[in-house]
């Protein structure tokens, strides 16, 4: 039993070392950040962290579901914003070591289910160097993808050791399991599915499993996730309701999208360009082929080797928790995190059991594709943070050479052609505060020759080279 403990804490090291190699580029990168944790660290620095405490760690009344409510979520958060502004280092190592967390959890509750201690650390490893983690480790804001997740795993292993021990005291801490994983992200209402997805495995792979155990486990996960849905219930029945209103909102909910949805997550793990699966639309149609044809390989060995009921779980694990994001407008990357999951348990079982060394050489391939992948989108990430690093320290260079009444009169962004616009967006978006000064309003406009102003606003210009400046006649008229 000691030499088990011994080497499971070698194998937790490991994974988390790994995890960190791995990503690296992203601890490197200098921002990458969204106007949601730029809006955040704005609120911090004007009004301190305990009336953020006051505001957000709380289930407060909202209009609409998708407008998020995440107590534990924006807590955990907050704490790693407090070190953005001038040590970004810390807050991408942050998130990866979050990430390291649930690969070993991934480890944890694998080996504990199958007890197979080789196929749950291969499975880790993958994990940790998957493109469907990668997004969402890279990006602050997607923290609460990853803090769902953990929560969820570690639901799942208190739920397994309550069935295999049959001691009622494993349902303390899966209840404050789940409990933090609905306060993290709302998409966790799929867990108690994920639970039930568990228990189906069991059965399919004829695992002894006490079903009436198993009732009762799933009975109290479930009620803190339905405790929160009855609490939101106004505002889900609103976004459910409204659903086929025609709005601008990222988050409107639409039927149609669902199949395209579907078919862009589906096709991301081996889509090698793709960074944000929002931009699909760029691509020519022989990537989604190729793409398609990649993951299908997946599927069709998975099939050889177990059989269409083993199919029938990959494939359910896999959207299991992209069910509540497949509907909305918009689809994201950091989505994916979930479903980085079974990818990496499909590709270390296969590797694993297959016998035939041909077979295991077409998953090495596959692991190579994703690899690359992986580095793909990472470069993106830091190349991304670099050019908003520039905007940042140019912008606050510019700030500090005018007073702040200057600058409440308006700031408007010229983008010049070449610039990546769309980096000035993200970075401003909503925000309303600069430096120490608030009160501020953005405009980011993308006509360079035709532009018009406002009297008085000040106007700024982005370049190629991702830096903001200001023309000298216009810097002399405002001081």
């Amino acid at each position: 039993m000691m030499r088990q403990d011994n080497a499971t804490g070698k194998y937790l090291i490991l994974i988390m070392i790994i995890a960190i190699i791995c990503n690296i580029a992203i601890i490197a990168s200098p921002a990458f950040y969204n106007h949601d944790e730029l809006q955040k660290i704005d609120f911090l620095q004007e009004f301190g962290f305990s009336k953020y405490v006051e505001i957000f760690f709380k289930i407060f009344k909202t209009e609409k579901f998708e407008i998020p409510v995440r107590p534990v979520g924006y807590i955990i958060w907050a704490v790693t914003l407090l070190s953005m502004p001038d040590y970004p280092f810390l807050v991408h190592l942050f998130d990866v070591i979050i990430h390291g967390i649930v690969a070993c959890s991934l480890y944890i509750l694998l080996k504990k289910v199958t007890g197979f201690q080789r196929h749950s650390f291969i499975s880790a490893i993958f994990f940790a160097m998957s493109p469907l983690a990668t997004l969402a480790v890279g990006w602050s804001g997607a923290i609460f993808d990853r803090l769902y997740i953990l929560f969820s795993l570690l639901t799942a292993y208190f739920f397994i050791m309550y069935i295999k021990h049959m001691n009622n005291l494993y349902l303390i801490p899966m209840i404050i399991m789940s409990i933090f994983a609905i306060l993290s992200k709302e998409t966790a209402m799929m867990l108690p599915a994920f639970v039930i997805l568990i228990i189906i495995s069991y059965r399919i792979h004829d695992k002894p499993i006490d079903i009436r155990m198993a009732v009762k486990g799933i009975i109290f996960c479930s009620l803190p996730i339905l405790i929160y849905l009855f609490l939101r219930i106004v505002p889900l029945l609103n976004s459910l309701l409204s659903y086929q209103e025609k709005g601008s909102s990222t988050y409107s909910i639409s039927l149609m999208q669902m199949p395209i949805s579907a078919l862009i997550y589906f096709l991301y793990p081996f889509f090698i360009p793709l960074t944000e699966t929002i931009n699909y639309v760029f691509y020519p149609l022989y990537f989604f082929i190729i793409s398609g044809m990649l993951h299908l390989i997946i599927i069709i060995l998975i099939y050889a080797k177990w059989g269409f009921r083993t199919v029938f779980l990959y494939i359910t694990y896999y959207f299991i928790f992209l069910v509540p994001v497949l509907f909305i407008k918009n689809s994201n990357s950091h989505y994916l995190y979930g479903s980085g999951l079974i990818l990496s348990i499909a590709m270390a079982f296969l590797l694993i059991e297959f016998k035939y060394w041909m077979l295991r050489y077409i998953i090495l391939i596959l692991f190579v594709i994703l690899s690359v992948h992986t580095i793909v989108v990472q470069k993106s990430i830091y190349n991304i943070g670099l050019c908003q690093a520039k905007l940042l320290y140019s912008m606050d260079s510019i700030s500090k050479s005018f007073d702040g009444l200057a600058l409440k009169k308006g700031i408007k962004i010229v983008t010049m052609p070449g610039s990546p616009d769309y980096i000035v967006r993200r970075t401003f978006f909503g925000r309303n505060r600069i430096g120490n000064i608030s009160g501020v309003n953005f405009e980011v406009v993308n006509d360079y020759k035709n532009h018009s102003r406002k009297k008085d606003e000040v106007l700024l210009f982005f370049n190629d080279s991702c830096n903001i400046f200001i023309e000298y006649d216009e810097f002399n008229k405002h001081k």
